[in-house]
């Protein structure tokens, strides 16, 4: 089995989705973000200044949807999208460019895969995946520049 591109489009929030089943039969959601973006080339468990007002949002929430891992091996003081991004089984992937595919490469894919206890092809399909990429992508848009 191969990849394949199940959906590609503009979120409500202007960024670029992609949702992919994996050759091992999984779906995977990511969002990409072009150099203008403050995250752009920041790894997915990388400290980042500019997510520490949500660090600090989501240490005083519920665990939601993230994997709690990251959270609770998080010293308290680490901004990542691992840690700050509410998405299905947080954020596990952060590369330049996509599935080898040349129309991909000119952005920075912050995504989440479906590929955890419990996940299914039928639990987590289409659907599910792209409610999810606009969830990230929304979230994705409330980081701002730090000066």
């Amino acid at each position: 089995m191969e990849t394949t591109i199940l959906k590609d489009w503009i979120t409500n929030e202007g960024y670029r989705a992609v949702v992919l089943r994996l050759k091992m039969g999984h779906n995977c959601g990511y969002v990409g973000i072009t150099e203008s973006h403050p995250l752009f080339g920041k790894t997915y468990s990388q400290h980042c200044d500019c997510l520490i007002p949500l660090r600090d949002k989501a240490f005083k929430g519920p665990i939601g949807k993230r994997g709690i891992i990251p959270i609770f091996c998080s010293d308290g003081e680490t901004a990542s999208m691992d840690i700050v991004f509410d998405v299905h089984g947080s954020v596990t992937y952060t590369e330049q460019g996509l599935a080898h595919r040349e129309e991909f490469k000119f952005r920075w894919w912050i995504g989440f895969d479906c590929m955890h206890a419990g996940d299914t092809p039928e639990n987590c399909d289409l659907d599910f995946c792209i409610k999810e990429c606009e969830n990230l992508s929304k979230q994705i848009a409330e980081v701002k520049d730090v000066e």
